[in-house]
């Protein structure tokens, strides 16, 4: 039997934690006259993938674009009066190649709809998860900078973010992720040069984009990405940081598995159609995650 991944669209109105417009930002290129553009998803088990198996190949897993040991609330949010379970990962994620710095090092990294920060290994590193490109070496970028601690950039709602206390480190801005399985990246905040490329071939940068150098990694991350894209709805996220260049709009198709060819991941202001219907986001904390009010369910006729 076959398993069909839905169509699914996610429209990004406004982003209320948005940081101000970044004069560097706003000069990036568009890819597309339109002004939006689309990336490849790349299913974690898809042989275009880096860590494609063809014996896993065989037998395919249901996945979702926000990973599945990545979806729980993180630690600062956690409740002990809350009762939960551990979500084993599947190997479902989904995939998209983002390169950073100058010149430009790229990564296949897991695209997180349920996480904030952009996040890859850099060298040195103290504890780093198998990848298959080569570590981001922050010293060959001439575009990067290492945010201080002093500065506001070292000070997001969902990160635990301070002055580093290593030796190497200080003066910059540590930060702390933690997912809901224990999983943590820890690591140092920088900014530099993104890029993007297009399925057109073309590609886009988009500068001074904060991002995390990871050198201490633990928990369940196993052996499917070279990082973490977050694309979540908090003020640190890819999208909020591409903000107006966007529109503050992006949206994803998730094709059938069986179908051979990649997911979409489309930047921008198309993202309508002839059956697309919106409803609003409501905000609460945490400020990461896509929120809605639930009214109903609805099973045939009859109202559960």
């Amino acid at each position: 039997m076959h398993t069909f991944l839905p169509f699914l669209v996610l429209i990004l109105v406004s982003l209320p934690y948005a940081p101000q417009p970044n004069p560097l930002l706003v000069e990036a290129r568009r890819l597309n006259s339109n002004g939006f553009f689309t990336v490849d998803l790349i299913h974690r088990d898809s042989p275009h993938s880096p860590y494609y198996n063809s014996q896993r190949h065989k037998k395919p897993t249901l996945g979702s674009i926000s990973s599945n040991h990545h979806i729980h609330l993180s630690s600062a949010y956690y409740d002990s009066k809350v009762v939960e379970t551990d979500v084993i990962p599947n190997g479902g994620d989904y995939l998209m190649k983002i390169a950073i710095g100058t010149p430009p090092v790229e990564f296949t990294a897991v695209a997180d709809t349920g996480s904030d920060l952009v996040w890859v290994q850099c060298s040195p590193c103290q504890q780093c998860i198998p990848q298959k490109s080569p570590l981001f070496d922050p010293s060959k970028s001439s575009t990067y900078q290492a945010i201080p601690c002093e500065s506001q950039s070292c000070n997001y709602p969902d990160l635990k973010s301070e002055c580093a206390q290593d030796e190497e480190y200080k003066g910059s801005c540590s930060y702390l992720t933690q997912y809901g399985d224990g999983s943590q990246s820890i690591g140092i905040l920088g900014q530099d040069t993104i890029t993007l490329s297009s399925t057109d071939s073309t590609s886009a940068q988009f500068p001074s984009s904060t991002f995390g150098c990871g050198y201490n990694q633990q928990g369940r991350f196993g052996v499917q990405g070279d990082g973490i894209v977050g694309l979540g709805n908090g003020p640190v996220s890819l999208v909020s940081q591409l903000g107006q260049n966007i529109d503050n709009k992006f949206s994803y198709c998730l094709t059938p598995f069986s179908s051979g060819s990649n997911s979409k991941l489309k930047f921008g202001v198309d993202v309508a159609g002839p059956n697309a219907v919106s409803t609003p986001f409501t905000t609460q904390d945490p400020p990461v995650f896509y929120q809605l009010s639930l009214e109903g369910i609805n099973i045939g006729s009859t109202s559960v």
